[in-house]
């Protein structure tokens, strides 16, 4: 097997490096022991699903054993498909972490906005902003 889902040995190294390079060495560790934790469940789910169909394939006496293990099938493949949903919602939570990662690096390193200086200025109903010079009288002494 040279690829997993279709992306090549090299490609996923590269994945994995820019993956390290913005989600940081804590987050990548945790996302790893999940991963590692979902493989797992994945393996045990799989072991499970054969050893079962092998003993109800054995086992099948009547139409309704039958039926039976038609219904463990398909609790199986739920239950796999709610794993898979799972493994395909730390794409799109990666995804997400990644975009909001982009835009505060994006706002980090823009300059400041400011607000242009208006022509008129502010009214005032008639007084000055600024404050008035005070009228003090001349010591004669």
């Amino acid at each position: 097997m040279d690829s997993l889902f279709g992306i090549g040995p090299l490609e996923l190294f590269v994945v994995l490096i820019i993956a390290g390079i913005v989600m940081g060495p804590e987050r990548i560790a945790q996302t790893a022991r999940w991963l590692g934790k979902i493989t797992a469940q994945l393996q045990g789910i799989s072991r499970g699903f054969a050893l079962q169909l092998r003993n109800e394939l054995d086992t099948i006496d009547s139409q309704g054993d039958m039926r039976e293990a038609w219904q463990a099938v398909n609790d199986l493949q739920r239950e796999v498909s709610d794993l898979r949903k799972q493994v395909l919602g730390v794409g799109q939570d990666t995804q997400k972490v990644i975009a909001e990662s982009k835009a505060a690096v994006q706002n980090s390193i823009r300059p400041p906005q400011f607000d242009a200086p208006t022509a008129d200025p502010p009214a005032t109903n008639g007084h000055s902003p600024l404050p008035q010079p005070l009228q003090i009288p001349d010591d004669n002494e």
